[in-house]
């Protein structure tokens, strides 16, 4: 059909900027649910490539479901296939960005109805992986921010302006505080938001580990000091705070996101960066991808 790939501009970002929130530019999907699986490195890796895909391809992230979304990929294939040791106990998102290079993901409804079919899109639990085509979200590539285990404040507004949002590890402690009780049941929101956490920054948890190198840094779980892993996706200067995607649904925090402190909480740990294969044509969106669904485009990047 003659129709050509290109890559979407950008808009001006600048480690320098006093404030910068991928989000506000709707390059950020929706917030997720992990429940109580422990597969948050499943989710923020996926988050991570969503933006990207958002970014590359010049699509604007929906506000709800539905419509469709712009962007779909898979958490439980996340969960499922990127690597059988990583589980609801936990696991590192390399593993997800890892198999969106090599393998590629298909949507959340399209992986779910693919046999076995699951009665829902997440099921809170590692399963099978399912062998599902065609996969229409691939990577180039993806690469940690620094050589160091946690990145210079400069060093990670850099890689948030270069690349997109960037997934990242951070001590959880305390997070509790955020949502309506203690028992994960995101029924309301946190009554005590404004007075505990004044401007919406939370402050509580002990300083980072800033500028400790891979090499020589001793991953014990006496000195990791991190438990979850999140998305994040902008910075606040005025307030010298990280803006932070979680997934822990939207009754957490500030609708699923949370402001942290630079220096705080060991955010930043291990972070990493993916760029999406764009896919994207001179071909309007929604019939693009109507056109793959029905096998009209056959995309250099989806599998064969």
């Amino acid at each position: 059909m003659g129709a050509s790939v290109h890559h979407a501009p950008r808009p001006a970002c600048s480690p320098t900027q006093p404030k910068f929130d991928w989000n506000a530019l709707k390059k950020v999907s929706l917030v997720q649910d992990q429940g109580n699986c422990g597969s948050c490195w499943a989710f923020a890796a996926v988050a991570a490539y969503e933006s990207s895909y958002l970014i590359e391809n010049g699509l604007t992230a929906s506000d709800s479901l539905p419509p469709p979304p712009s962007v779909d990929a898979s958490d439980q294939e996340g969960l499922d296939c990127s690597l059988a040791t990583d589980n609801c106990n936990g696991g590192w998102h390399d593993s997800v960005l890892d198999y969106f290079v090599n393998s590629g993901e298909t949507t959340r409804p399209k992986y779910a109805a693919a046999p076995p079919p699951e009665s829902k899109q997440y099921t809170g639990a590692k399963l099978q992986c399912k062998s599902v085509s065609p996969r229409q979200y691939f990577a180039v590539t993806w690469s940690f921010v620094s050589g160091q285990v946690i990145p210079s404040d400069s060093d990670l507004k850099a890689a948030i302006c270069s690349h997109g949002p960037i997934v990242a590890a951070v001590n959880s402690q305390h997070w509790d505080d955020l949502l309506p009780n203690n028992d994960f049941v995101y029924s309301t929101a946190n009554p005590n938001w404004s007075t505990k956490f004044p401007n919406g920054v939370f402050t509580e948890g002990a300083p980072s580990k800033v500028g400790l190198n891979m090499d020589n840094y001793n991953l014990t779980p006496s000195n990791l000091d991190i438990d979850h892993d999140v998305l994040i996706v902008g910075w606040d200067d005025t307030i010298g705070a990280w803006i932070v995607k979680n997934s822990w649904g939207t009754s957490f925090g500030e609708k699923g996101y949370i402001k942290l402190p630079y220096g705080h909480a060991n955010i930043g740990f291990n972070a990493a960066w993916i760029q999406a294969k764009s896919i994207q044509s001179t071909i309007a969106p929604t019939l693009f991808s109507t056109l793959q669904d029905i096998n009209l485009i056959k995309s250099p990047y989806m599998a064969k």
